[in-house]
């Protein structure tokens, strides 16, 4: 019997003709062996041909808890994508290959630098501060007495932000080189930028504008990828290295590159009857809080007025969230999520202060950490889990017409009018719509809000695997369109047609979606996200 506490590891083809396709990894020390050889002779469980593959490629096995990559000689070899997350930068070891774009790299040796040949390049503001009142050596900057400076606070906090870096840093460093046949790079203390921008340090034509950044701290010199894209930035692994592969570390076999992630997981979105698409959608494989578990996080933001804020929660929320529960226990992130909201929603007031009072935005988001779903909701999109096919609402439509939403509008000397509050806005709770929340604001220890409020409601359920199928988030299209035991009994029905284990989500949400547009179910936009919990349905 599965250990309750093992978490899957579901690959999916990102490119190339095999795009869409997945596999969920057998969790033993026999694992997965992938090539392009006949199974039976060469102890394949996955054969890929015509896609650079060797015959024996790489091989996928699970041992204590976790899942291991390794190369098994191939010629072309196997890559790790650099991940965005500063959280899991690479470091660059000596001998590794790095690939930007088609370019590989050798990590060497580079030459002995000087910090005092360097720091007045590396902060050049600070240094210049310092020019104007005179001539100073490192060693004056890292023993002067900041505070007695005639200078504005501001500048003295700049210099001393400056003085506490350097005085970290050892006199002397040995630099590393990035080396190529026809490329050399060389990185000392001072950050280095690669791409084709001409505002990059280093300016490489054939790469993304911004593709990855190089640094030093805590000893070591790390790179981060600043790039999206497919062809990005990848480290080969060494023959025989074990790498240890967790969910939102891409990697890169022949042509094939695979993304990693715990749930297999589908997304679709219809503009339907509207002019435009005005929702936006988030999936993240891994934050990369907790080194153990895997935190995956998924979010239906539904916009109106225009897609303004829906795409600014796209970008922004997840990473304000993150920020603010990393260092807490799970108990007490209810606490932290709210007041990510509040944060980011008056961090989109400042950013679109024009807009802000006329577009929002709803969201549905749904956090898990090991056993423990954490759903948030403001506004009206929706939150239903499928227990032995029995639907679970998780969330609260948040209209204003509920009791406690009209009471608290009410107390705050507005009126719900037709089902809307003041004759015009369909949804009590939302980023956005500043016309109704002029006077927010974020206090130490509660939260303040208007006639409409970006205050969520969250609930944290346990997963049980035995009888916990799948989770739908949905904006209110979807649920125009279909009921909760509706929905979750057509998707079940469209699941259990596939084998275990080949049953495809984004197949599956995609034909519920569109059905719901095609049918004239709704006018609005559709988008949701199914995220299956398990490896398949009987």
């Amino acid at each position: 019997m599965a250990s309750p506490n093992r978490e899957d590891l579901v690959l999916k083809c990102i490119d190339g003709k095999y795009k869409g396709r997945f596999i969920y990894v057998n969790p033993n020390s026999e694992g997965e062996k992938f090539g392009s050889g006949n199974p039976e002779v060469d102890g394949l469980t996955i054969s890929i041909e015509n896609v650079g593959l060797d015959t024996r490629h790489a091989k996928i096995e699970y041992s204590n808890g976790h899942y291991y990559l390794t190369d098994l000689g191939s010629s072309s070899g196997t890559w790790i994508k650099i991940p965005q997350d500063p959280e899991v930068s690479e470091v660059l070891d000596l001998g590794k290959i790095i690939k930007l774009g088609n370019i590989d790299l050798e990590v060497t040796e580079g030459k002995e630098v000087n910090l005092s040949d360097n720091w007045a390049d590396m902060f050049k503001h600070e240094y210049l501060l310092l020019k104007s009142i005179g001539e100073f050596t490192l060693d004056d900057f890292l023993n002067i007495n900041i505070q007695v400076l005639d200078m504005s606070k501001e500048n003295k906090q700049d210099l001393g932000n400056a003085q506490k870096s350097l005085i970290k840093w050892p006199k002397k460093l040995r630099s590393v080189r990035l080396s190529s046949n026809m490329l050399t790079i060389e990185i000392g203390w001072k950050p280095v930028i690669i791409g084709s921008s001409s505002e990059c340090d280093v300016v490489i034509p054939t790469l993304d504008d911004q593709l990855v950044k190089i640094y030093y701290e805590d000893n070591k010199y790390w790179m981060t990828n600043l790039s999206e894209k497919a062809s990005s930035a990848f480290r080969k692994l060494k023959e025989g290295e074990k790498y240890l592969i967790r969910p939102g570390i891409n990697f890169k076999i022949g042509e094939v590159e695979f993304s990693t992630s715990r749930f297999n997981v589908g997304y679709w979105s219809e503009v339907g009857l509207r002019p435009t698409m005005e929702d936006a959608h988030q999936i993240i494989d891994n934050l990369f809080i907790d080194n153990e578990k895997t935190l995956s996080y998924y979010a239906v933001y539904d916009g109106h007025g225009g897609s303004i804020c829906s795409e600014f929660l796209k970008n922004n929320l997840h990473k304000i969230i993150k920020k603010k529960i990393k260092n807490y226990e799970i108990e007490h992130w209810p606490r932290q999520i709210a007041r990510s909201c509040i944060e980011c929603d008056q961090l989109f007031y400042e950013t679109y202060k024009a807009q802000a009072n006329s577009v929002g935005s709803t969201a549905v988001i749904s956090i898990i950490l090991g056993n423990r779903i954490i759903v948030c909701n403001i506004g009206d999109s929706r939150a239903v889990l499928s227990r032995n096919g029995a639907p679970i609402q998780l969330s609260r439509d948040h209209k204003p017409t509920l009791p406690d939403e009209s009471k608290r509008i009410e107390e705050n000397g507005g009126n719900v009018i037709f089902g809307r509050v003041q004759g015009k806005l369909a949804v009590s709770r939302a980023f956005g719509d500043f016309e109704f929340k002029e006077n927010q604001c974020l206090e130490d220890e509660e939260l303040i809000g208007e006639l409409v409020i970006a205050e969520p409601e969250i609930e944290i359920v346990e997963i049980n695997k035995e009888i916990d199928e799948f989770i739908v988030l949905g904006c209110d299209g979807l649920f125009e369109a279909f009921s909760n035991d509706d929905l979750i009994s057509q998707i079940r029905q469209k699941i259990r047609k596939m084998f275990p284990f080949e049953q495809d989500p984004q197949f599956i949400i995609k034909d519920i979606v569109k059905q719901a547009v095609t049918d004239g179910l709704t006018s609005d936009n559709v988008s949701a996200i199914l995220i299956l919990l398990s490896g398949g349905i009987q």
